[in-house]
């Protein structure tokens, strides 16, 4: 278990929890008790505790109905472990955590615009033709989907070749060799992490309620696990 699964795990029951309409401060209070009990259950290694940490101050700032700055509630998890373990300081998997946070929060911005570029150039100059059949064949509200499509995917990989960045100038430093396909990597592998690590846990909790309906899980969680 790693500070990824963490995240993964908090985002799936804040999804539910906004799907169900639940509100912010529910969400926040039910998402900083699970993910707590779930890090205690996998054991509070440094990676972890880091994401936990992270997690429950964001909850904190919801509960608290104050801004969720996200420096603020990063560096305030940063000076308590760092309290706790000032040695963390140099260790990879601390300046990784922290700083592919940092990018994702300052360089995918910066790296989405790129992007909005390229696409404006590929597409809306050399490829008019195609968005038009496309959002022709896509007609009433589709237009709009797929223009929320295309941005939340280049968002997603404004957030992807960011943490890709900064991580590979770490894993340089630290051990000589850079992931060049890392980023497309994390585009292909993250949604199925994702979707693997929640059918697992859930598949868990059911067979422990009601064996027979966890055994229905069973195929669907095998297929994900096979495509990953």
């Amino acid at each position: 278990v790693s500070g990824a699964h963490v995240g993964m795990i908090a985002s799936a029951i804040w999804l539910v929890g906004a799907l169900c309409g639940i509100s912010h401060r529910r969400c926040a209070a039910v998402t900083m008790v699970l993910i707590t009990l779930y890090a205690c259950m996998a054991e509070l290694r440094p990676s972890i505790l880091r994401a936990t940490v992270m997690a429950d101050l964001f909850c904190v700032a919801v509960l608290a109905r104050r801004p969720s700055r996200s420096v603020n509630w990063l560096m305030a998890s940063m000076l308590m472990l760092l309290t706790c373990q000032p040695t963390q300081l140099f260790n990879a998997g601390f300046q990784l955590s922290y700083a592919t946070v940092l990018a994702v929060i300052f360089l995918s911005p910066r790296v989405h615009h790129v992007a909005e570029r390229l696409w404006s150039f590929c597409f809306r100059r050399r490829g008019d033709d195609l968005v038009k059949i496309l959002q022709a064949r896509l007609r009433g509200h589709k237009p709009t989907l797929f223009q929320r499509m295309t941005k939340t995917l280049k968002w997603y990989v404004a957030v992807a070749v960011s943490a890709w960045m900064t991580g590979s100038l770490i894993g340089v430093y630290h051990f000589g060799q850079v992931a060049w396909w890392g980023w497309m990597g994390s585009l292909l592998a993250l949604p199925l992490v994702w979707l693997g690590l929640n059918l697992g846990l859930l598949k868990t909790i059911i067979t422990l309620i009601y064996p027979p309906l966890g055994t229905l899980i069973g195929p669907v969680l095998a297929g994900v696990t096979l495509l990953l």
